[in-house]
Order: C-alpha cells, then structure tokens, then sequence
C-alpha cells in the first residue's frame, strides 16, 4: 500500500467518530509506530518525508488523551513526558496531548505516568516541523 493508502485507512478510523474505542487507537498507532520505525531506519527518502508532512498534517487523526482527533495544524499537540508539567496545560484551548496505548507506555519514575514509545516519537516530531 501506498502512504496515501494508509492515510484514506487513519481518515476512515478517525471518522467513526469521538470518544474513540481502544481499538480505534491500536490501529492509528500501528500505522504511526510502522512509518516512524520506517523514517528512523533512513527508508524513507528526504524528500519523500517532506511529501508525507505536506499530506497529513491537516488530516484528524492524531489521537489525543481526551479521546478525540486533532490535525498538526496550529501546532497544538503536544507530547506528555512529564506529566506534573503537562497538568497546567490540560484544559487549555488549543492543546493537546498525544494519546499512547497503554502497551506503548514504560514509566520513567514515580512522577511520571507514562512516557511515549520511542517508535511513534520519530515520526510524530518530523510531522511537526
């Protein structure tokens, strides 16, 4: 499959609406982890990379710990590794932080309820620039 393939495969998971089930979340996140371990290898050529941050960007698909869907637009999402600094921001319009499945999760210390997988971070941060 092609990324525009996987892309039309995260819009049709997305569009099953909000809060989204846990298995909604299990299939966006593959997706993520299989292009991020792809970018992080170097398998994805440069300008490759710049045509997939061009095409998914706006797209709402990007799972929140809310349990909606957000796009990179507006550069509002946010990745949680420190929980205790990210608690000010919760409720604030225009933030969002990325959900990650409990299996994708490996605490850091007490303070910390979860950091993210290294897998998805990759991608996620290229997305963002």
């Amino acid at each position: 499959p092609t990324f525009k393939d996987y892309c039309s495969v995260l819009i049709s998971v997305a569009a099953m609406g909000e809060p989204y089930t846990g298995e909604q979340l299990n299939q966006v996140v593959a997706v993520f982890t299989m292009w991020a371990e792809g970018i992080s290898r170097g398998r994805v050529p440069v300008d490759e990379l710049a045509k997939w941050t061009a095409m998914i960007k706006p797209l709402r698909v990007f799972p929140t710990t809310k349990a909606t869907w957000v796009s990179l637009e507006g550069g509002g999402l946010m990745i949680n590794d420190d929980t205790e600094l990210a608690e000010p921001f919760n409720n604030t319009p225009g933030v969002a932080f990325v959900q990650v499945p409990p299996g994708a999760q490996r605490p850091m210390n007490p303070q910390q309820r979860y950091y993210p997988s290294a897998t998805i971070l990759p991608f996620l941060l290229r997305a963002c620039h």
